[in-house]
């Protein structure tokens, strides 16, 4: 999975989106994804570390081997 974090300019406004790339058993299936904006009432800010959340719609999942490779 690709991520690129949104770009800010110097007074906060938001002049690029944040974007991911995904690759699921090595099947590109979003490429360039643009994310939806986060309210500002969030506890994380723009170009900070998160958590990463995986769903499971309330049926038995098991992930493994999961790679989360950070993009220079």
């Amino acid at each position: 999975m690709g991520y690129t974090t949104a770009k800010f300019d110097k007074t906060g406004k938001r002049i690029s989106p944040a974007m991911m790339s995904v690759r699921h058993n090595g099947v590109l299936i979003h490429d360039k994804y643009v994310l939806p904006s986060v309210p500002s009432s969030a506890k994380y800010k723009a170009g900070e570390a998160g958590p990463l959340y995986l769903q499971d719609h309330g049926n038995p999942v098991r992930f493994r081997n999961i790679w989360v490779v950070e993009k220079n």
